[in-house]
């Protein structure tokens, strides 16, 4: 994905949850036409505001880098994932060191 997919896959996520213009720049400190001209490419957008922006609209960070999972799937992996004990946690951790290990095989 490139950063133009990247803010266009955002502000479709902003438009989704109604959430304004006025809304983000509120949250991150700066003008309407700021959050303008971010999602038109013209403003960069700083990472710390990257995560209030994120919060605001109620998705993980990972959610709008990545478009194998639906919208909303992360964030309700990451709700089971906390329910797990302790030491279920860290089998996955495992598995998944497993799994890139064996990719990195082929």
């Amino acid at each position: 994905m490139n950063y133009e997919e990247f803010l266009k896959k955002l502000r479709d996520t902003r438009i989704a949850k109604n959430v304004s213009y006025k809304e983000i720049g509120g949250a991150i400190g700066v003008t309407p036409q700021t959050i303008y001209a971010m999602e038109k490419g013209k403003t960069s957008l700083r990472m710390k505001d990257y995560f209030v922006i994120c919060e605001l609209l109620n998705i993980s960070p990972r959610e709008l880098f990545d478009t194998t999972l639906p919208k909303g799937e992360y964030r309700s992996i990451a709700e089971r994932l906390s329910n797990l004990s302790k030491r279920d946690s860290l089998i996955i951790r495992d598995l998944i060191m497993l799994m890139e290990i064996s990719e990195e095989d082929l």
